[in-house]
């Protein structure tokens, strides 16, 4: 499959261009972050050893968890988009 067949293939798929859907992953990514940072921001706000800090570094975790995965995933599909 050529090059141009592939992105149109993907366009057919997703009825927008890959580099559109590339950049919702990014911003994805960016959000979980800025999640992330919230509730960094309520773990420190918060008492220590309370309940409260201690969900809010689960969920600091779990946001930058995610966002690291969307973010490496975002790279993937633009380096291999780049290529196409």
């Amino acid at each position: 499959m050529s090059n141009h067949a592939a992105v149109e293939a993907a366009r057919q798929l997703f009825n927008e261009h890959p580099q559109d859907v590339v950049g919702m992953v990014n911003i994805g990514a960016e959000k979980l972050y800025e999640l992330g940072g919230l509730f960094e921001a309520i773990g420190a706000a918060a008492q220590e050893n309370t309940l409260v800090q201690r969900l809010a570094s689960i969920g600091s975790y779990l946001a930058e968890d995610a966002g690291n995965m969307l973010d490496e995933r975002q790279e993937h599909y633009g380096k291999r988009l780049k290529g196409a």
